[in-house]
């Protein structure tokens, strides 16, 4: 038996040995670069095997394993301690996008099958989160009447959003959303107070390129198509935008946010309330913009036009001499 077990140097605390499933083998076998890397002896190899195996779900310890497993297989020494200080960090930072992207993407996905299944699950418990989510505060009465939804189960649903921390009591009998884009599965952590905050390490929370809702474009007329979910009616409908339209500076690309149909049958993003006509930057805030075609989710540029303006009230400030009114009724002596 050797010495030094597992391939660890003289000095080097018991190298790590985890067992590494056939399906994570598998896994890495589907890199395209993975097997010319592991037949390599070159000696930066172990930093590109590195970030194959983070990107494919292998933990540290496995990535270690697999790692000495290389050096084992090309007669190399292998010090864990410099491997997990210098290559793993390096691999872990490079493999981190990849790895959030995947995640978002695979998220994402689980959100519109429970959407657009009814029979999935958790489909009731996305319609009334996505209520709230999209309300100041509503009650579970208002939120059975507005979605078609049992109360009961708009009970149960509720209950269960408490308990993950993602819906509150304001009061009795009235409940508000924490607000979340990420509907009731991004992680939040309880405060000393009994609230609420988000993750910082929770991959939702940043952008890695991934597509939020399911589009199309259709070729021959350069028109493209978002499907986005009607919470209240349980039904999807498709968004129509050109494609070289202009969007503002803000949100230049609308796939990169959720947009859903509201109770008032309005396209806004989930979460914020902005609606996707707020997005063309030729209309201003006051402006009301009508469908040409009557399709209130057509929003080809020749089928928006400016019917109107909304008109604010204001407020007047009476010219009152309040420091005279108060000295008249404090007269000197």
């Amino acid at each position: 038996m050797s010495q030094y077990p597992h391939g660890s140097l003289p000095g080097e605390i018991m190298g790590t040995h985890v067992h590494v499933p056939k399906r994570a083998w598998y896994l890495l076998r589907k890199d395209p670069g993975f097997l010319k890397n592991w037949k390599s002896s070159k000696a930066d190899r172990p930093y590109h095997i590195a970030v194959s195996c983070l990107t494919r779900g292998l933990t540290d310890d496995q990535t270690v394993t697999v790692v000495r497993i290389w050096h084992q297989k090309h007669g190399h020494t292998f010090s864990e301690d410099n491997f997990r200080t210098w290559d793993l960090v390096a691999a872990a930072f490079r493999a981190t996008p990849f790895v959030y992207r995947h995640m978002a993407k695979a998220y994402w996905q689980e959100v519109r099958r429970i959407a657009f299944d009814p029979r999935t699950r958790q489909h009731s418990k996305l319609r009334v989160s996505y209520f709230l989510m999209n309300r100041e505060q509503a009650t579970a009465k208002e939120i059975a009447e507005k979605t078609g939804i049992s109360l009961k189960t708009v009970r149960n649903c509720l209950l269960a959003l408490q308990d993950s921390g993602k819906v509150v009591m304001t009061e009795f009998g009235v409940y508000r959303a924490v607000r979340s884009f990420y509907w009731d599965r991004a992680t939040l952590v309880g405060t000393i107070d009994d609230g609420y905050v988000w993750d910082g390490d929770e991959p939702l929370l940043y952008w890695w390129g991934q597509e939020i809702n399911r589009g199309l474009e259709d070729i021959k007329t350069g028109v493209l198509m978002i499907q986005c979910y009607d919470y209240c009616r349980d039904k999807a409908v498709w968004v129509l935008y050109d494609g070289n339209q202009e969007f503002n500076k803000a949100c230049p690309h609308p796939d990169e946010s959720e947009w859903v149909v509201n109770e008032d049958g309005e396209v806004v993003e989930n979460g914020s309330g902005m609606t996707f006509v707020s997005l063309f930057p030729e209309f201003g805030p006051n402006d009301i913009v009508a469908h040409r075609n009557g399709n209130k989710f057509d929003f080809r540029k020749a089928n928006l036009w400016v019917s109107g303006k909304r008109t604010w009230a204001t407020v007047k400030d009476e010219d009152v001499d309040y420091f005279g009114q108060l000295a008249a009724l404090c007269p000197c002596p």
